[in-house]
């Protein structure tokens, strides 16, 4: 009986590695998604000052 609840111990860890893996692969893939959007609004910031200060207002 405990190398059986030993067993199940094991499977348990192994999916709960391999859940905890994918997660890590989502988050980065989120970090690196979110960098993006960061940029390209920091470029679309940058073209509205730019256009406004362009006009001498």
């Amino acid at each position: 009986m405990t190398d059986n609840i030993e067993n199940l111990l094991l499977e348990h860890l192994r999916a709960i590695r391999s859940d905890q893996s994918a997660m890590r692969d989502d988050i980065r893939e989120i970090n690196s998604r979110l960098i993006s959007l960061e940029r390209t609004m920091a470029g679309n910031y940058a073209d509205i000052v730019g256009q406004h200060s362009g006009r001498g207002d």
